[in-house]
């Protein structure tokens, strides 16, 4: 047999669990609410005590519509549902979790109960994760697993619309005689400072991918002529000729630069791709600091 408990003692004990819970009747009016649900929830209750909102409808106090259609529908059915919720507080956006648990009474009386978990630092970890499969961590830049997605769906519409795309590969010059002779922090500095420089080269709808190392990839979509490519190619190695200020030293790379256009040199991605590579190379053959089609 399951001893009764004191009503003090239990009130106690909800109110000093890290979790907001929340009972409710058939009205959806609260019946009670422990205090971390108040201070957690304080941006919408506006001044409200855990005692004050007692017997209020839940929609008066928070306003959130989806909230509430979510626990009558538990309540019709009497099945467990959660839903996540995001809160707007002065320190940036919280998530919580949001479980409701609807049952009966003896009398055959609707309730349910609302419990919140805040599931914050487990979303920042997800998008997080997330950021990483598709970006470079040193530069920020996307990466290669996001360029090739990024490719397809470009050309897919390129050939819908009848427009051209250039990819532009860049290599940089002098990269590994720094690397190899000031150390690779200075190298990553470097490329740091590179991606910053190439993304103000392009439009906000152009991409620029670090592929790895000291190569990087221009994406040029929705080319409205050809000769863009060339002018932009030419912007990238302006704002490379100037020098780097890095460990107290004056900096001096260049970059060589193959360029593809869709669909004129190929229709095919991998193609485009294997164009641009040779392209670049034939850059550097040709002296460095220059781009070739």
């Amino acid at each position: 047999m399951i001893p009764e408990i004191d009503s003090s003692f239990l009130s106690s004990v909800l109110a000093n669990i890290q979790e907001e819970i929340c009972l409710y009747d058939e009205s959806l009016r609260y019946i009670y609410c422990n205090s971390f649900h108040v201070e957690n929830e304080k941006r919408n209750i506006s001044g409200f005590t855990d005692l004050e909102i007692v017997h209020k409808y839940g929609g008066d106090v928070f306003h959130v519509q989806e909230k509430m259609s979510f626990m009558r529908e538990s309540l019709r059915t009497m099945n467990q549902t959660e839903i996540e919720e995001i809160r707007h507080t002065d320190s940036g956006n919280r998530y919580f979790l949001l479980r409701f648990y609807p049952f009966k009474t003896e009398d055959g009386t609707g309730r349910i109960i609302s419990i919140a978990f805040d599931i914050t630092e487990r979303k920042r970890s997800e998008e997080h994760v997330a950021y990483l499969a598709y970006h470079d961590p040193l530069t920020g830049l996307s990466n290669r697993t996001f360029l090739n997605e990024y490719l397809r769906n470009t050309l897919v519409q390129a050939r819908r619309h009848e427009r051209s795309v250039a990819i532009l590969f860049l290599d940089l010059d002098r990269f590994k005689f720094i690397n190899d002779n000031l150390g690779h922090e200075v190298g990553d500095q470097l490329l740091k400072n590179v991606a910053i420089r190439l993304k103000e080269c392009v439009r906000q709808d152009d991409t620029v991918a670090r592929l790895g190392g000291d190569e990087f990839t221009i994406v040029l979509a929705d080319l409205a002529r050809e000769e863009d490519a060339a002018i932009v190619a030419e912007k990238l190695l302006d704002a490379l000729s100037r020098p780097f200020m890095l460990a107290g030293r004056e900096l001096l790379i260049s970059g060589s630069i193959g360029i593809s256009i869709f669909p004129r040199d190929h229709e095919d991605l991998s193609s485009l791709i294997q164009n641009a590579d040779l392209a670049m190379y034939l850059a550097k053959e040709k002296g460095k600091n220059n781009f070739q089609f």
